[in-house]
């Protein structure tokens, strides 16, 4: 088996955190001034992703 075909350690580890809930809450940000709800750290991340590339979605 080469190793190429092996799944990538860092994606394996982010797939078992993708529901970690982020909230700036616990970044010291008092809940009535936070601007951000808590949010899924997958969904946070795919949504970056989707709005970077939205550019290739234009035409």
């Amino acid at each position: 088996m080469t190793r190429t075909c092996l799944p990538r350690p860092e994606f394996i580890t982010a797939w078992r955190h993708y529901s970690a809930v982020v909230d700036p809450c616990d970044l010291g940000v008092e809940p009535t001034i936070s601007l951000y709800p808590p949010v899924a750290a997958g969904d946070d991340i795919l949504k970056r992703i989707d709005d970077s590339m939205a550019y290739r979605k234009k035409g």
